[in-house]
């Protein structure tokens, strides 16, 4: 199972630098911070798409036209395109060094001659041809790039294309981009402009590419990390409407977000923060708890962006279902759902319906088809089925049928075996045997012993030391339960350890 590049190799001290924020997920925000103001005052026409602007506009994917204005029905170039998902989707460590072969390549705008070079590092596009940089990018051509950024190339090349005939213009799609798009339409990324009408060749506008971005996250988990901005995710459990300072920052108020391994967090709302319940803005105490919610945080620590997660689940016009796995096999997988049918209704199923664009049914049953279309999905990797585990916490997109359009694991069990390459405060740096670097997050709650089954605290490993881990992976590391040491010297116990080191070892 190769999952454990989600961790870019960014060296020890970065990979444990960020493995000690302030918990929560991880995710792709390039230097944003100081209560920068995410909502922008021409969304009105376009207010759909205003919680995905904002939210990209955080983690510094797309931004304004100046005046706090977004152009949201303004065209898009290709070489604009390019950018915003390179910076969305590109996990390499550094800026590859490529010599552009493009016949047009001296038209490549300077500010995107690396988002270019990135694009053709991930297989989004071939270093050769024309690749007209500042002409309009299509709604087919992005969707395309999109799949390619999400390492979904493959799966797209034996999509059925079933989907695609509802769209009376579908042979209009680009030949060879057909099983791009219908992924694109089965994992809800894009939908037709109608219920007839996909418009594959129209020009993309700055709303659409950013809906389109925000959506492959939520399905694929957002891959770069930045060490003074986070987004948080988890479930709202309190709301707090006193102003009040944070970090020397005004608030408006706080909200306590409850995050995967069950700790819950404080942060600040920014007094400019924009927040979200589907795809309107609401006021911070209309917020409701127990909602599933995205709360970007700035340097300060406080939420600049706060998001019901409504609208992604919303555009997608989908079948969703989540849960814990209880079985999987190659045919169908089987979960213990979290919406249970209530009082009085069928027991084979459970629906929920949702206001705003589009609407969302949440079917429960027992136990989802899997094809050879299914999709698999872990927080930055495309994987096989066969990488499911019972345990796992994961988010089902249906398709009519109740066949599984896509899988992703949002928390997996998981056991990893490896070198400490570093040892920080609550966290472990491992190298497995194939070289990739693996974050083990919270370990001084986790039940450590040495070879002979003695108990140690977490400061008794030694850099070097092997050690296998059992525990649940999510976006932000593997939360251990069991450390277990298999080779090489157990350090004393520390001043501090308290009644974890038991004697000498």
């Amino acid at each position: 199972m190769k999952l454990r590049s989600i961790v870019p190799a960014l060296g020890a001290a970065a990979m444990l630098m960020a493995a000690t924020l302030g918990g929560g997920a991880v995710a792709s925000a390039h230097g944003q911070g100081g209560g920068e103001d995410y909502s922008f005052r021409d969304m009105g026409g376009t207010q759909w798409a205003a919680p995905y602007v904002s939210e990209l506009a955080f983690q510094g994917i797309v931004q304004g036209v100046g005046n706090g204005d977004f152009r949201p029905n303004g065209p898009v170039t290709r070489a604009e395109a390019i950018a915003m998902i390179t910076r969305a989707f590109w996990t390499g460590s550094s800026v590859p060094t490529t010599t552009l072969a493009f016949t047009d390549a001296a038209s490549i705008p300077s500010w995107a001659d690396a988002s270019v070079e990135e694009a053709i590092q991930m297989g989004m596009l071939t270093n050769s041809g024309t690749l007209d940089p500042n002409g309009d990018a299509s709604r087919a051509q992005v969707v395309t790039w999109i799949v390619a950024g999400m390492g979904l190339s493959g799966q797209a090349a034996t999509t059925a294309t079933t989907d695609l005939t509802a769209f009376r213009d579908a042979s209009q799609i680009p030949p060879g981009d057909e099983g791009d798009m219908a992924l694109g339409v089965q994992l809800g990324l894009i939908n037709g402009v109608s219920s007839t009408q996909l418009a594959p060749d129209m020009t993309i506008t700055r709303a659409q590419v950013a809906a389109l971005i925000a959506r492959a996250e939520a399905q694929f988990g957002a891959t770069n990390v930045s060490t003074n901005s986070v987004l948080l995710t988890g479930t709202l459990s309190a709301v707090n409407t006193t102003a009040s300072t944070s970090g020397s920052e005004a608030t408006q108020g706080t909200i306590a977000i409850t995050i995967a391994g069950g700790s819950t967090q404080s942060v600040g709302v920014a007094e400019n923060a924009a927040i979200y319940m589907g795809d309107q803005t609401t006021p911070l105490g209309s917020l409701t708890t127990g909602g599933h919610v995205i709360a970007g945080l700035d340097a300060a620590g406080n939420a600049v962006f706060i998001e019901e997660a409504l609208a992604q689940a919303q555009a997608t016009s989908a079948t969703e279902a989540e849960g814990k796995v209880t079985a999987i096999s190659s045919s169908s997988i089987s979960i213990a759902p979290d919406l249970q049918p209530q009082e009085g209704e069928d027991q084979g199923s459970a629906t929920q319906s949702m206001s705003g664009q589009g609407s969302v049914t949440q079917t429960v049953y027992d136990t989802y088809t899997i094809t050879p279309q299914t999709v698999v999905t872990f927080h930055g990797q495309a994987l096989t089925v066969s990488a499911v585990t019972v345990g796992s916490q994961v988010h089902l997109q249906l398709d009519g049928s109740g066949n599984v359009v896509s899988i992703n694991i949002q928390q997996m069990q998981e056991s990893v075996s490896g070198t400490v390459v570093a040892v920080g405060q609550g966290a472990l740096l491992i190298t497995d045997s194939s070289g990739n670097l693996i974050v083990i997050r919270g370990g001084d709650s986790a039940t450590i012993t040495d070879a002979s089954g003695n108990a140690i605290a977490l400061d008794q490993i030694a850099t070097g030391d092997g050690v296998t881990v059992t525990g649940t992976f999510n976006e932000d590391g593997l939360h251990p339960q069991t450390i277990t040491i298999t080779s090489g010297t157990v350090n004393p116990p520390s001043q501090g350890s308290g009644g974890f080191g038991q004697g000498d070892h």
